[in-house]
C-alpha cells in the first residue's frame, strides 16, 4: 500500500464533481500542472485523512477521494506509479 503524500507525488489527473462514474458528464478534469488541478490536490492534501477514500485500480494506478458535506460532489485526485 503506498502512502497518500507518494500518490500525490505522482498525480496524473484531477477531478471535481458529481459523484458516481466520472466520465465527465457531471464534473470537470483538470491537469495536475493547471491552477484548478493545483487546488484540488491542495485540498485533498489537507482534507482529514480520516474523510478520504483511496481506490486502487490496480497496475500501481488508482485515485484519493474526498466528497462534500452533503455527499453530493467529490474531489478526486488520479495517480499512477511504477511497480
Amino acid at each position: 500500500m503506498i502512502s497518500t503524500q507518494q500518490m500525490l507525488e505522482n498525480a496524473t489527473d484531477t477531478y471535481n464533481g458529481e459523484t458516481g462514474c466520472a466520465c465527465g458528464c457531471g464534473g470537470t478534469y483538470a491537469s495536475t500542472d493547471s491552477l484548478a488541478g493545483q487546488k484540488r490536490i491542495k485540498t485533498i492534501m489537507n482534507a482529514d485523512p480520516a474523510k478520504l477514500a483511496a481506490f486502487d485500480f490496480g497496475g500501481g494506478e488508482g485515485c484519493v477521494e474526498l466528497e462534500n458535506k452533503t455527499g453530493t460532489r467529490v474531489t478526486r485526485v488520479y495517480y499512477k506509479v511504477a511497480i
